[in-house]
């Protein structure tokens, strides 16, 4: 079940959230302004996927320029919270390593669709699922949501470069 904003308390009261923004800085390779994630909720090993959040402030860098009049978070960047996750995921539960071990890029995106605005204030929920995995290759399905509903969905490829190998 995807983490959205109405079921979020219920998670929260029933488990801890893993790791807070200190652990995702130590884990991906990114820093600000470009870690945009804040907290990994839950990751899912049996069904291989991964739950996660980003809170959006006025403040964010990408607001003041992106229609400055009615600020919205740029699409690409919903997809790269997505690409975020699924790092973490791959990092965390498909490899069980860390930044220092590996890379994990971008090869595709496929199927991208934005549902609506994403805008200050908003709780973005991140929600990355594994479908597919060949040897280093992983084809990923990614939902984000926030308190609107579902806002942005796609599939994405990565690879896993894992260093000194």
């Amino acid at each position: 079940m995807d983490l959205t904003a109405e079921n979020y308390i219920e998670h929260m009261k029933s488990e801890e959230s893993l790791y807070n923004k200190i652990n995702v800085k130590d884990k991906l390779p990114h820093e600000y302004p470009f870690l945009l994630i804040d907290k990994i909720i839950k990751i899912d090993k049996e069904r291989n996927s991964i739950s996660a959040i980003k809170n959006l402030t006025h403040n964010e860098e990408f607001f003041k320029g992106h229609f400055p009049t009615f600020p919205i978070m740029p699409g690409v960047l919903i997809i790269e919270s997505l690409a975020q996750a699924a790092t973490m995921l791959s990092l965390i539960h498909i490899l069980g390593i860390d930044k220092t071990e590996a890379d994990v890029r971008f090869l595709s995106i496929n199927e991208a669709r934005f549902r609506k605005p994403v805008v200050p204030g908003d709780r973005l929920y991140l929600n990355v699922t594994l479908l597919k995995r060949k040897g280093d290759i992983c084809k990923f399905e990614g939902r984000a949501y926030t308190e609107a509903g579902l806002c942005a969905e796609g599939n994405f490829t990565a690879a896993s470069f894992v260093k000194n190998k």
